[in-house]
């Protein structure tokens, strides 16, 4: 079998290395996610085919985005290497994936010259839509999970749970501490919004104590802008009602709410 019938396949410059289509060319990305953001950072080596297709329009730094639980898929182009990509947080619901590379925006000539001696000499044709270059999937948070970190406590009767700011360490986190069969169900959507309203009535004294410092952060902002888009009070405002502002940023899912239902 010649090296022409057995290389049909578009090579592929991948994170982690599984592929071995490049010589010496390597490709790495930053992921920052937020709760429904992300900052990406995109570094291309020893890649200069790879670096030409970019530079002339050929090639698009793209950023994929999927939640299976709502059947939520988005792509997000840029030109640059480092970019933000956000998405609507009622399109989502549980597990976000975020997938980030390179794709050939049109059908292209992809010169041999950094590939392994297999591909040959001859240019290989590339389809438009095509990977160049891969990430490994990395996972988003949600704002729910981002927040709160959750522990069995064995003393605790059935059914209780408690919540705590943990202050001191420059972020907002909230550590829930669940009664052994409660922890076993943890990761149940009820569970995580019971315990964000347990946090968000915690929310006026951590920001009341920490002298301004937590309203600098990101995720703080991220609240605010997603309450007052909702029409719900903040912490600042004396109408303030914890289980309302949770609820309108993580909302209950179950049987009793058959219009959020899949």
């Amino acid at each position: 079998m010649s090296n022409s019938t057995r290389y049909k396949k578009t090579p592929v410059l991948r994170e982690d290395g599984r592929s071995l289509d490049w010589g010496i060319a390597a490709y790495g990305a930053k992921v920052d996610p937020h709760p429904s953001s992300v900052d990406v950072v995109n570094t291309l080596s020893s890649a200069p085919e790879l670096n030409k297709l970019i530079s002339d329009g050929s090639a698009v730094w793209v950023l994929e985005i999927r939640c299976p639980g709502t059947q939520f898929i988005a792509t997000h182009e840029s030109e640059n290497a480092a970019f933000s990509a956000s998405w609507t947080p009622s399109d989502v619901d549980g597990d976000v994936f975020l997938l980030p590379g390179l794709v050939a925006t049109r059908s292209l000539l992809l010169p041999t010259s950094g590939l392994i001696s297999l591909w040959g000499d001859s240019d290989i044709r590339v389809p438009a839509g095509s990977w160049l270059a891969k990430a490994k999937t990395r996972r988003a948070e949600s704002l729910a999970s981002s927040m709160l970190i959750i522990d069995v406590e064995r003393s605790y009767g059935d059914g209780q749970m408690s919540v705590e700011p943990l202050f001191g360490d420059g972020t907002l986190k909230f550590l829930v501490k669940l009664s052994p069969r409660l922890h076993e169900r943890r990761t149940h959507r009820d569970i995580q919004v019971a315990a964000l309203i347990g946090a968000f009535g915690r929310l006026p004294e951590i920001m009341q104590r920490d002298d301004g410092e937590m309203s600098k952060l990101a995720i703080v902002r991220e609240l605010k802008l997603r309450l007052h888009a909702a029409g719900v009070s903040d912490w600042e405002d004396d109408n303030y009602d914890p289980a309302r502002a949770a609820t309108a940023v993580e909302e209950f899912r179950d049987a009793y709410c058959p219009e959020n239902s899949e």
